[in-house]
C-alpha cells in the first residue's frame, strides 16, 4: 500500500500537482516528503488575493496529509458539497461548462471557490484520496449570536470581498431608511462598524456580481417600495458609485443573476409582486441593460430561482406565487427569452423557493417555505420540469428565507431557515434520500428575515449570517464544529 501511494504521488508531482510547502503524507507510520512545484495553484493566488481555507485534518487516520500549515484545502462544489483535496496547478484543470455546470471528465466535479479564475473549474475527484476527510459533525453547533447594528428593518445579505483584501465582507438591505449597510471583514470572523449606502425605497433583496466586466464586485438591489432596482458599481476598495436606477415592475422583491442569452455578460431577472410579473434585463456588459422584458406570473410572485429544470442545458426560471398557492416553470431559450412551461399547485402558500439536488439522483428538486404553516416542503424533481411528490418538514414560526448547504460535511445538503416570528433559525440536517432530520433551533434576533452561510473566519467551518428585521442588526453564528 505504501509503495503504491509513493508511485502515484510521484506521478502527480511530475504533472505539477501541488500539495503544499514543507508537506508530508504518512500511511501506517510511513512518511513521504515532497515540495511544491508552482508559486500559485487552485487554492492560492496572491495576484487575485485568493486563498482557499484549509481542511481540518484528522492525523489519527491511516491516510492523512500533514504539515506545519495543513496542505489540504476545502473546495466547494456547485451543489455546496465540501471536498478536501490538494492544490493543483491551474493549467491542469479544465473549465467547468458555465451553462450545463458540468465537466467533460466523468470523474470530476465543478468547483466554485478555486483561485484559478473567476469562473468554475473542474476538480478531479481522485485527488481527494491524498487528503484525509474534513471534519464531520453529526450535529453542528454554534456560538451565541454576535450582532452588528445596521439600519432599520434589515432584510437580505450579500457576501463578497468588496475591498479587495481577500476577506469576506457583508452588505445588508434596510427597508426603513432606504439604505444598504456594508460591513467590512477583519478576517477573524469579526467586522467593522457599518458603512451606509443610499438606495431606493424599501430595499428588499441584494445580489452581488460583476455587471460591468471590470473584475470588481458590484451590487444590485430590489427597491420593493418602487418600480426600480439600484445598481451600485464597485470601485474595489469598499466604496461604490452613486446608485443607478433601473426601471422594472411594481414592488420588485427577489433578484437572480445569470447569463441568460449566453453572451458572456451577467443579466438580471426580478419578480415584481404588485405587477404580478417578472422582468428580465439583458446586460450590455458595461454596467447598463436593455429595456426590461416582462412575463406574466400568478398572484404574489415573491420568489424566483434560476437553474436548468428540464434538462435541455438552458437555464430556466421557477416562480413561487404566494397568493395563488402555485409554482410556475418558465422555460429558458438561448436568446434570453422565456416561455411558460408548466404551473403546479402547492399544498400551502409558498413564500420562498430554492433548488438543488437533495436526493443525489442528478435531478433538481425544490424546497418551498410555507410561511403560514410553519413548515418547509420538499418537492422531488423527475427531470422533465415536474415535481410530483411533496413532503413537509416542521420549522419554527413563519419560515421566511432559507438556504441549502452541506453544514456538517457528510455530503448531504442541509437547510437553514429563518423563522420570522420566532426569533430563531432552524437547521434541518439532510439525509442521503433527500429527506431531513427534525429541526435544530438556534436563537437569533427579532424577526429574522434573510439567512446565508459562509466561512467567515477561515477555519474551514460554515458560519451562519442572519438579517434581523425588527432589530436592524446583522447576526452571526460562528460554527464550533
Amino acid at each position: 500500500m505504501f509503495f503504491e501511494l509513493v508511485i502515484v504521488l510521484n506521478l502527480l508531482l511530475s504533472a505539477n500537482v501541488v500539495l503544499g510547502e514543507n508537506s508530508s503524507c504518512h500511511i501506517e507510520n510511513n512518511e513521504v516528503g515532497f515540495s511544491p512545484s508552482s508559486s500559485f495553484h487552485s487554492a492560492w493566488n496572491s495576484s487575485m488575493n485568493c486563498a482557499v481555507s484549509q481542511c481540518n485534518v484528522n492525523s489519527n487516520t491511516n491516510l492523512s496529509c500533514l504539515s506545519s500549515s495543513v496542505n489540504c484545502y476545502r473546495y466547494e462544489s456547485i451543489s455546496h458539497v465540501s471536498i478536501c483535496a490538494p492544490g493543483i496547478v491551474c493549467s491542469l484543470l479544465e473549465s467547468c461548462d458555465n451553462i450545463t455546470q458540468s465537466c467533460q471528465s466523468n470523474n470530476s466535479v465543478c468547483i466554485v471557490n478555486s483561485c484559478c479564475s473567476s469562473g468554475y473549474v473542474c476538480l478531479p475527484l481522485f485527488l481527494s484520496q491524498f487528503c484525509s476527510s474534513i471534519e464531520i459533525c453529526s450535529s453542528p453547533s454554534y456560538f451565541d449570536e454576535i450582532t452588528y447594528q445596521g439600519g432599520n428593518l434589515s432584510r437580505w445579505t450579500a457576501v463578497g470581498d468588496y475591498n479587495g483584501d481577500g476577506i469576506l465582507d457583508i452588505a445588508m438591505t434596510n427597508a426603513f431608511g432606504a439604505s444598504v449597510s456594508l460591513f467590512l471583514g477583519i478576517g477573524n470572523g469579526t467586522f467593522q462598524s457599518e458603512i451606509g449606502i443610499t438606495v431606493g425605497p424599501s430595499p428588499y433583496s441584494i445580489v452581488t456580481n460583476d455587471f460591468n466586466n471590470d473584475g470588481i464586485l458590484d451590487l444590485i438591489v430590489a427597491n420593493f417600495g418602487s418600480t426600480t432596482l439600484s445598481l451600485l458599481i464597485g470601485f474595489g476598495n469598499g466604496t461604490f458609485e452613486n446608485q443607478q436606477m433601473i426601471s422594472v415592475g411594481n414592488s420588485p422583491s427577489v433578484i437572480v443573476t445569470n447569463d441568460f442569452n449566453r453572451d458572456g455578460n451577467i443579466d438580471i431577472a426580478v419578480v415584481n409582486v404588485a405587477s404580478r410579473n417578472f422582468s428580465v434585463l439583458l446586460s450590455f456588459g458595461n454596467g447598463s441593460f436593455a429595456t426590461q422584458q416582462t412575463y406574466l406570473t400568478g398572484n404574489g410572485p415573491y420568489s424566483i430561482v434560476s437553474k436548468d429544470f428540464n434538462n435541455d442545458a438552458i437555464d430556466d426560471l421557477i416562480i413561487a406565487n404566494y397568493i395563488d398557492n402555485s409554482i410556475q416553470l418558465f422555460q429558458g431559450f438561448t436568446n434570453g427569452s422565456f416561455q411558460l412551461y408548466s404551473t403546479f399547485p402547492t399544498a400551502m402558500k409558498p413564500y420562498a423557493v430554492i433548488a438543488n439536488d437533495f436526493n443525489h439522483d442528478g435531478i433538481l428538486d425544490l424546497i418551498l417555505a410555507y410561511f403560514n404553516n410553519n413548515s418547509i416542503s420538499l418537492l422531488i424533481g423527475v427531470g422533465n420540469g415536474s415535481f410530483p411528490s411533496e413532503v413537509l418538514f416542521a420549522t419554527g414560526k413563519s419560515p421566511l428565507l432559507m438556504t441549502a448547504i452541506d453544514l456538517n460535511n457528510d455530503q448531504n445538503l442541509d437547510v437553514v431557515v429563518a423563522n420570522h416570528h420566532n426569533a430563531s433559525i432552524s437547521i434541518l440536517l439532510g439525509l442521503p434520500n433527500g429527506t431531513f432530520q427534525s429541526q435544530i433551533v438556534y436563537s437569533v434576533g427579532n424577526d429574522p428575515f434573510g439567512v446565508d452561510v459562509h466561512d467567515l473566519n477561515n477555519d474551514g467551518r460554515k458560519d451562519i449570517i442572519v438579517a434581523n428585521y425588527n432589530d436592524g442588526t446583522l447576526g452571526l453564528l460562528i460554527s464550533q464544529c
